[in-house]
């Protein structure tokens, strides 16, 4: 059975036989929540190696890498998969930590942690590993089960334009994602040479996305260059809702 892009790992660490107990207990780790974890020997495809390596990771739905001797390779593929990952690290003691990668949580193995506590360091890395496969959003090649569900917000926006010497038009866009009824502009009394010409006010619903043009006149006679108006309509869920909207002239 071949196992989904969402539940496959990628396992960077230095090719020495001193690591084997470590590499199979990580793969064992995984394998306890779901997760089957490869090596870049795991990938017997023709082609170029590196590139085979660097797709892996980008494919993988968790990194996991072992620092342990601070092996050159292993950083050069570790920093690749910090684009889009948040890896989990081991490492034998926190000196096998570079200083810019001694900040990221990493599990210690060797002293003062028993190295022969394995039972231990396994349970430790499953929850680490099902931790970041969880945070992580799906890897390319993954289909979602169900469309994803988008969050409810309410939001009226207004920007003034210009439309001649004197004319301008107000536009106002439903930049929320839920339909706002009666739609409304309410401008300050003292702002006085700004006026909207129409009668389409209210709005009866306007829809995400989108907007109405509401023409407006600029008088001469002083007053305020930079005003506040408040927009405002009602929802479904939310009831009345208002936003001030700020206007330059």
């Amino acid at each position: 059975m071949t196992t989904p892009p969402s539940r496959r790992g990628f396992l960077i660490m230095p090719f020495d036989t001193r690591f084997d107990w470590l590499r199979d207990d990580i793969i064992a780790a995984g394998r306890s929540v779901d997760v089957a974890i490869e090596r870049a020997d795991d990938i017997f495809a023709p082609g170029v190696l590196l590139d085979q390596v660097l797709d892996a990771i980008d494919q993988a739905a968790v990194v996991v890498g072992i620092c342990t001797g601070r092996n050159a390779n292993v950083f050069f593929e570790l920093g690749y998969a910090w684009r889009s990952h948040s890896p989990v690290l081991l490492a034998e003691s926190k000196a096998d930590l570079p200083f810019d990668v001694a900040h990221y949580r990493t599990l210690i193995y060797g002293a003062p942690t028993p190295a022969l506590d394995r039972e231990d360091l396994r349970a430790r890395l499953a929850r680490m590993i099902e931790a970041a496969v969880t945070a992580r959003p799906l890897p390319r090649g993954s289909r979602l089960q169900s469309a994803p569900v988008v969050k409810p917000a309410t939001r009226l926006s207004a920007d003034l334009q210009e439309t001649g010497r004197s004319s301008h038009r107000l536009v106002i866009t439903n930049t929320g994602t839920v339909d706002v009824h009666d739609v409304d502009v309410t401008v300050p009394p003292e702002v006085q040479m700004f006026r909207l010409i129409t009668d389409a006010l209210p709005v009866a619903v306007l829809r995400p996305g989108e907007r109405v043009r509401l023409p407006a006149l600029m008088s001469m006679g002083g007053g305020p260059s930079v005003f506040d108006i408040e927009l405002s309509g009602r929802t479904p869920d939310s009831g009345a809702v208002t936003f001030p909207v700020k206007i330059s002239i």
